[in-house]
């Protein structure tokens, strides 16, 4: 497994790994006087560490550090093609695939994760009416939306350690993770990785259904999601941006990742609202379209990396 052995090994002898993250303590030097009256004692080497103090209000007991949605793309490329998200899965969730490498960096360091996955497609088919999802691999946004909002209310909302929320997509999957932080500005998500985002013919495939959605939920949205492509305004840009070109304020890191792919791939830098680059993190990858989301490639040895240092820099 690579994830920069050399920093994670120099960040846990610095007791970083244990508590999750945080900042080291630096000296102060600025003060040059003689021992004597009025220093500081100098500290006994044999005494140990003071007990940190416990915390006020802790999220329930075995809740996981972290919560991992994932939403894959289009599965065929006839599927896109047509129009059609029949056979749309949760892909990334295969082995060797981009849930895999983004785990590994959070089991590494002693956290647990929880993990739901999730396919392109508005919902979940329930071909026979009985209210269970006919196939697992199959959920879609409307899944997604309710496992945010449950995760939020039951780890996060309120604790002084709150579970961290993290969003992986790829291709058509990166409109859904975008229209979920746009969505739901008061949820915190600690780290979104986009991989290689597409907005090309997802409102032929999914606006209509979406629509429709929008229309009989009892909730107003902040922005009409059914139309996602060229439709959200940053501050310098006279072109409005794709949703998935979007970094929106309540995520705090944004790891965009873009292939080299001469047939698809993701050809436009994303930007926060407000026309800055802050908290946005960009490589574009030799990789295929597809490539990009295998674990041990150049991408996602990237992200690792990238996901260490938001963790343990800030």
């Amino acid at each position: 497994m690579r994830i920069c052995i050399g920093l994670l090994l120099s960040l846990a002898a610095c007791g970083l790994v244990a508590c999750g993250g945080g900042s080291p303590v630096v000296a102060d030097t600025t003060n040059n006087q003689e021992p004597g009256a009025g220093s500081e004692p100098e500290p006994d080497p044999g005494a140990s560490d003071p007990e940190p103090e416990p915390l006020q209000n802790p999220r329930p007991a075995g809740s996981p550090d972290v919560l991992l949605l994932s939403v894959a793309g289009h599965s065929g490329a006839l599927a896109g093609l047509f129009c059609d998200d029949g056979e749309n899965r949760a892909y990334l969730a295969d082995e060797g695939r981009a849930v895999d490498a983004v785990v590994q960096v959070f089991v590494a360091l002693d956290l647990s994760v929880e993990v739901h996955n999730f396919a392109d497609r508005l919902r979940a088919r329930d071909d026979d009416g009985d209210g269970i999802p006919d196939r697992a691999d199959q959920l879609g946004f409307v899944e997604l939306l309710a496992k945010l909002d449950q995760g939020f209310e039951d780890w996060v909302q309120g604790f002084d350690n709150p579970t961290r929320i993290v969003l992986v997509a790829h291709s058509h999957g990166t409109n859904w993770s975008h229209i979920l932080a746009a969505i739901r500005p008061e949820i915190e998500i600690d780290i979104q990785i986009t991989l290689d985002g597409i907005c090309f013919l997802f409102e032929c495939e999914h606006e209509d259904a979406v629509a429709d959605f929008i229309a009989q939920r009892n909730e107003v949205f902040p922005l009409d999601f059914s139309r996602p492509c060229d439709s959200i305004d940053v501050l310098g840009f006279s072109d409005p941006f794709n949703v998935k070109d979007v970094a929106f304020p309540n995520v705090v890191a944004h790891l965009e990742v873009q292939s080299s792919d001469f047939f698809v791939s993701d050809a436009t830098d994303n930007f926060r609202i407000d026309g800055t680059e802050v908290g946005i993190a960009r490589l574009a990858s030799s990789e295929s379209h597809t490539g990009v989301t295998f674990a041990g490639g150049e991408a996602m040895n990237w992200v690792q990396d990238r996901i260490l240092e938001v963790l343990f820099v800030g």
